[in-house]
């Protein structure tokens, strides 16, 4: 299941959301959501982002300081391109905050994708996957054409519930 909006005029700002079956199952009865809790979610995990380099990183233990810049090279290289390190980096577990389920996935990534590009503006893929014991996690990434999205392939194919979020220019 996919969704793609584009401009018009010639102006080609496409939005691509893809939610495999699973997810869309789960997402089916979505039931009222508090916007008070998913603004606070947001708001702690963008206080600890960092820009370290080209990648912007999720540092949920104070841990990139400017020893890690300084070996941000190797890192790099030991994870592949700089999408691999923030796929390392920015892993967030969404059922850790208190209320957060199912029913706020939509609205949590909407508030995160414009709260993020306030602060750093870029493109960026965001991906919501839930485990088989409702653990709900949630990773993102810049978008690098040339480093390509950190999933791959047919999305149905996960065995898990997952939906991804990019917006392209």
């Amino acid at each position: 299941m996919s969704s793609w909006i584009c401009g018009i005029n010639g102006i080609y700002d496409c939005f691509m959301r893809k939610i495999n079956h699973r997810m869309a199952t789960l997402l089916e009865n979505r039931e009222a959501y508090n916007p008070e809790l998913i603004s606070t979610v947001c708001e702690d995990i963008l206080s600890k982002i960092k820009v370290a380099g080209n990648c912007v990183l999720y540092d949920e233990h104070g841990c990139i300081d400017n020893c890690f810049i300084a070996d941000l090279p190797q890192k790099i290289e030991k994870l592949g391109d700089n999408t691999g390190l923030e796929m390392w980096h920015n892993e967030v577990r969404l059922s850790a905050y208190s209320g957060f389920s199912i029913r706020c996935i939509i609205p949590f990534v909407e508030m995160f994708k414009q709260r993020l590009n306030t602060i750093h503006p870029r493109t960026y893929c965001f991906i919501v996957y839930v485990t088989d014991v409702r653990t709900i996690d949630f990773r993102f990434h810049v978008y690098r054409k040339d480093e390509g999205m950190w999933l791959v392939g047919d999305i149905e194919e996960e065995n898990n519930p997952l939906l991804y979020d990019l917006d392209v220019e």
